[in-house]
């Protein structure tokens, strides 16, 4: 998309005498507009299958980019639901991240089940460019 405007240009030009009010037809000008930053995640959900209780999976990644223009900043990583304490969060994704066009970070997870069965968690990322979720879920067991 981009900004445009239209203008008449007019000067007055005095000869022996005389003004005369000369105009110059419309001069259009366009200036492209920025686009915005666009939040995207490599996956929206991850399952951790089953998984022995008290011990901790091997870690996933999801991949947060900036699919659009301009800079995205996060300003929340937030775990809730069911049972966020069950799911750790690492990775390169930060409130400090600042992903200029075409950049991403990590989003790495694991999962320590304390009961067993079925657990469940989102990561909610608030960001410049959108709210965009990870829906966790696993399974404790006892072997």
């Amino acid at each position: 998309a981009a900004n445009t405007s239209t203008s008449v240009l007019s000067a007055n030009l005095s000869i022996g005498g005389a003004t005369v009010v000369v105009t110059e037809a419309a001069a259009t000008i366009t200036a492209p507009v920025a686009a915005a930053p666009v939040a995207k995640l490599s996956a929206t959900s991850l399952n951790f299958g089953n998984q022995k209780v008290g011990t901790t999976s091997a870690a996933r990644t999801v991949t947060l980019s900036n699919t659009g223009g301009g800079t995205l900043a996060i300003s929340a990583l937030t775990l809730g639901g069911s049972n966020p304490t069950e799911f750790a969060r690492a990775g390169t994704c930060a409130l400090t991240s600042a992903l200029t066009a075409g950049q991403s970070c990590t989003l790495v997870f694991t999962f320590t089940p304390a009961l067993a069965t079925s657990r469940a968690a989102t990561l909610t990322a608030s960001t410049s460019g959108g709210t965009v979720k990870v829906s966790l879920t696993g399974r404790g067991t006892r072997r």
